[in-house]
């Protein structure tokens, strides 16, 4: 090949030898890659500056070596060619990912690591769009993933570049994929080996926190089921208390109501003592001045008067009368609104209208002994001095007048109240 190519130099015009220069440069550039060797380096180094001397300084290619030449001798004058270059270009086309792979080398010169993938990204997609198999840029790609540890995406790269060389057949980027391919590749497998690892790991700690779950719901949900019981239990004992405050409270108002009928018939008994010592001592003092004045006719022999007195029933009916008065007005004043509350219970038509001087006729009198708790009819009988029958007759009629359930007429009569203090 380098006969051939001396050949092509010593005989051919200055067109052809541009082409030579450009084929040596290549070649040594190439070379430089796949052999350790910076003696091939600077090869290229020579024939790229007799290049210069033959290229159009206007053309595309006199302009990409010279952005190339100054990657390492002057970055911003390499940077400025770079920028008119792309300015210039079509984005994706073939000499756009040239420029754009070129470029990245200038960024990662310059510790640009950021922009270098960028324009090693744009590189490797025009290469793509253009069916181009040397694609040197999915390589640098490949090597920049594996330095930041995205290995998923280092062993796709590495793959596809892998895939463009033996598509290609270009030796030298076989030998400097594989370099690295097998580093890659083993850190790619050993990376999957973890991720399965941990994929086994994760699957084992999910079962387990899944069963634990399992056991946690069926242990609520034997909880939920006492505490249901335990809260149907509570609501039954519930009920029940309440049951029983209802009748705790009901015999508390019979108690409170039993004793305020047992005070006010202590205070009735009381006063009725009271008025039963006054009545008894007004009556022996009536009884003295009878019997003196009586003494006082027998000591005088009018013995007429004295038979006339005795069978006279004057003074039995001034004292009953008396008597019934003095009833009437201790009654009334510890019941002031008996007549009224009594005439409540009876139908309009049938209400009792006293005479303008009577506090009580012998209805209410029997009615006013019940109030008082004197339910026999005999007794009541020999108070009023009238006939049990009587008694009864004016009972049955009064239940046959009530405006209420006769059978709770007399009921209803002792639950009229005393509304006056004794």
């Amino acid at each position: 090949l380098l006969r051939y190519l001396k050949k092509i130099f010593y005989n051919s015009v200055a067109e052809l030898r541009i082409n030579y220069y450009q084929t040596y440069s290549s070649f040594w550039g190439h070379y430089s890659i796949s052999v350790a060797n910076n003696l091939y380096g600077k090869q290229q180094a020579a024939y790229q500056d007799s290049l210069f001397a033959l290229i159009d300084h206007t053309s595309w290619d006199y302009r990409m070596s010279q952005a190339s030449y100054y990657i390492w001798r002057d970055t911003l004058k390499s940077k400025e060619i770079y920028k008119e270059l792309l300015e210039i270009e079509e984005v994706g086309t073939p000499n756009y990912a040239m420029i754009t792979h070129s470029y990245s080398r200038l960024c990662h010169h310059q510790k640009k690591y950021d922009e270098e993938k960028k324009y090693l990204m744009l590189s490797a997609i025009a290469d793509t769009r253009n069916a181009t198999r040397e694609n040197a840029s999915l390589q640098s790609l490949a090597l920049i993933a594996y330095d930041e540890q995205n290995l998923a995406d280092a062993f796709k790269f590495t793959q596809s570049a892998i895939d463009d060389v033996i598509s290609s057949g270009i030796h030298f980027r076989a030998i400097e994929i594989y370099k690295f391919n097998s580093i890659i590749n083993t850190a790619y497998q050993a990376e999957q080996a973890r991720s399965r690892s941990h994929l086994t790991t994760f699957l084992i700690s999910t079962s387990i926190i899944l069963f634990l779950l399992v056991l946690l719901v069926l242990f609520i949900y034997i909880q939920m089921k006492k505490t249901l019981k335990i809260k149907q239990a509570l609501a039954q004992s519930n009920e029940e208390l309440l049951r029983l405050n209802n009748k705790l409270n009901s015999m508390n108002s019979q108690l409170n109501d039993t004793n305020n009928q047992l005070c006010e018939i202590n205070s009735i008994k009381e006063y009725y003592i009271a008025e039963f010592f006054d009545v008894c001592f007004s009556y022996i003092h009536k009884m003295e001045k009878y019997q003196n004045m009586l003494y006082k006719i027998a000591i005088n022999k009018y013995y007429d008067e004295l038979i006339k007195k005795l069978k006279s029933s004057a003074l039995i009916d001034e004292e009953l009368g008396a008597l019934y008065t003095r009833f009437d007005k201790v009654f009334l004043g510890l019941y002031p609104t008996f007549v009224s509350d009594f005439n409540a219970l009876l139908k309009d038509e049938e209400k009792i209208i006293l005479k303008p001087d009577a506090l009580l006729n012998r209805e209410l009198r029997i009615y006013a002994l019940l109030r008082l708790g004197i339910t026999d009819s005999g007794k009541i009988a020999n108070f009023l001095r009238c006939s049990t029958s009587t008694v009864y007759n004016y009972r049955t009629k009064m239940r046959n007048k009530a405006a209420v359930d006769r059978d709770e007429f007399e009921n209803e009569i002792m639950k009229i109240s005393s509304t006056q203090e004794i």
